[in-house]
């Protein structure tokens, strides 16, 4: 009786009170009742019959063009769980990313595998892959491939969680799409349409249109997220990672975009049709050949911090070519007080570029501001060598019309902008720009403009305060404009050692960035990404940054990149006091 009891004992402390291991996989059969290896479920079956507490391991395999359907319910206390496993019935595992690379995770070799198929590239027949409408559903390893979308979480959903979930190649890639890219667009990679959904370890490579959307009613958590795209002779992803919703937190966000795809680079991106997408917080990311992106008059109170963006293609000098046009960070058509800090960028479009085009999307009558945005902030960010400018303000005409209004407070602080050819870079805008630059290093830029401004310009009450110019403009170039304390002394930067670098990179703001006048505290207090106050009150330029030891360029795809290598951006960065 004693050894019955402890048995008992312990596989409650394995699986939890209330909880039953069940298994599938691709040999089960209907009749089974799923309780054992020898008697496995389909895992059709396993999605229908699982129930709150049922933990089922899914076997590695080839399971095709499977709508996978969870419709069934768990609890806070006892989820239903579908945990892939290799082919010996043994969960994989995960530590910070997704398990394997490459095609070797699109095999059902090594997990299980849904593959909806080919029909002349176009997926749009085959559904969805792996569809969830009920509540507490954990899915954790698998692999879908050749669906309209891969994984969705449903409007009715909540609390659901992905774990090393990958998705593959999902829309239409027919090569006869390439000529704009939108002729047909619809595939997804991961759809989060309910609440409080969770990614864990996930990646998306391919959907040729949105790889992550983050909509419904929001409150999602997503961490470790690898993103690749490549497909340079047809229709590729759109939307990488795209924000639609509210009160999300999105951490080590990891995406690349190789040369020569059709689609403009949009990363990182805010960008709600017909909702707010506000209080959204993004922190940690690596972005290549990709820009950070925020638009619409209701994306507004978001931060994005501590990341790096980086260009590895393009025509110096060029703006309109697709390739270099990809890397910058971009406020657009009305969007405000939000926040951007502690980001280094190498060799960008532009550090910052300021922007108002008429946009083709449904809601766009009602969201699309009438001027570039306002009171957006950028703060603490490090430009090293942008090939057309350092900020940019742009009006644009394309198929929807032309808008072409100005930026309106926009605040540039505690920054460092280095090399390239000049400081502003101007296209076909109207009106005045206003805001103001402070604590801020413009160190070996060869111009104080250019471009073509129509007949925009900036206010003469832009602020210039606190601004050094060192080996390159003189401060008579600054004139008419507002300054105070503009100077020119030659900037010698100085590296922190490693033991004064604060991991956590966290900027530690509890102020609801919405309405708040929260900008003068900022530029008071002079907060690094040490989380230390600068000796003096204006002490200039990014806190942190050392130009002689520029990171060498990743190599590879980010998913081949070595994490240490990702980090060691942030780690360049100077105290210049």
């Amino acid at each position: 009786m004693n050894k019955i009891f402890i048995t008992l004992f312990i596989l409650i402390g394995l699986l939890g009170y209330g909880q039953t291991l069940r298994y599938a996989n691709v040999a089960g059969a209907g009749s089974n009742n799923g309780t054992s290896t020898t008697n496995a479920w389909t895992l059709t079956q396993a999605a229908a019959n699982a129930v709150a507490g049922d933990i089922v391991y899914v076997q590695a395999g080839s399971y095709g063009a499977l709508n996978l359907v969870f419709a069934n319910s768990g609890t806070s206390g006892n989820l239903i769980k579908f945990i892939g496993c290799n082919s010996s019935w043994t969960p994989i595992t995960t530590a910070n990313n997704p398990t394997y690379s490459g095609e070797q995770v699109f095999s059902g070799s090594n997990i299980p595998f849904l593959n909806g198929g080919l029909t002349a590239g176009n997926r749009a027949a085959n559904g969805k892959g792996i569809s969830v409408s009920g509540d507490y559903i954990h899915i954790e390893n698998f692999a879908v491939r050749g669906y309209e979308t891969g994984i969705q979480q449903e409007a009715t959903a909540t609390y659901t969680t992905f774990k090393n979930v990958n998705s593959d190649y999902h829309g239409d890639m027919r090569a006869d799409n390439n000529t704009s890219g939108f002729t047909y667009y619809l595939g997804r990679g991961f759809n989060l349409a309910g609440n409080y959904a969770t990614m864990l370890n996930c990646f998306d490579r391919d959907a040729d249109a949105q790889g992550v959307t983050i909509g419904g009613g929001g409150f999602h958590t997503i961490t470790n997220f690898y993103s690749y795209t490549n497909q340079e002779s047809a229709n590729t992803t759109d939307y990488q990672f795209l924000f639609e919703s509210n009160d999300n937190v999105a951490t080590n966000i990891n995406m690349e975009r190789e040369a020569g795809t059709i689609h403009l680079g949009h990363g990182i991106v805010f960008k709600p049709n017909g909702r707010d997408a506000t209080r959204n917080i993004v922190d940690g990311f690596y972005l290549i050949n990709l820009r950070v992106e925020i638009q619409f008059v209701r994306a507004f109170g978001n931060v994005v911090r501590n990341g790096s963006i980086i260009n590895t293609t393009g025509t110096s000098g060029a703006t309109s070519d697709a390739d270099y046009a990809a890397t910058c960070i971009t406020f657009a058509n009305g969007s405000h007080d939000n926040l951007v800090e502690n980001v280094y960028m190498y060799q960008p479009t532009f550090g910052i570029n300021s922007s108002d085009w008429a946009d083709g999307a449904s809601s766009a009558a009602t969201d699309d501001g009438a001027n570039q945005g306002s009171n957006n902030t950028v703060n603490n960010i490090v430009v090293y060598q942008p090939r057309a400018g350092h900020i940019a303000f742009q009006g644009v005409t394309n198929e929807h019309g032309t808008e072409n209004s100005a930026a309106q407070n926009l605040r540039i602080y505690n920054c460092t902008f280095i090399g390239g050819s000049r400081i502003f870079y101007y296209a076909a805008f109207s009106g005045a720009v206003t805001g103001g630059i402070r604590n801020t290093i413009f160190k070996d830029v060869g111009a104080f403009s250019g471009g073509s401004a129509g007949s925009g310009t900036i206010n003469s009450a832009f602020v210039f305060d606190y601004v050094n110019n060192s080996g390159g403009l003189a401060t008579s170039s600054y004139s008419p404009y507002t300054d105070t304390n503009l100077s020119s002394t030659v900037v010698t930067f100085t590296d922190l050692p490693s033991t004064a670098l604060d991991t956590t990179y966290d900027f530690k703001t509890t102020v609801d960035l919405s309405g708040q006048s929260y900008i003068g505290d900022l530029a008071s207090q002079g907060i690094d990404l040490n989380d230390e106050n600068r000796t003096t009150t204006f002490s200039m330029g990014a806190v942190e940054f050392d130009p002689t030891g520029l990171p060498p360029l990743p190599t590879g795809t980010v998913l081949n990149s070595n994490a240490a290598k990702k980090r060691n951006f942030y780690r360049l960065m100077y105290d210049n006091n």
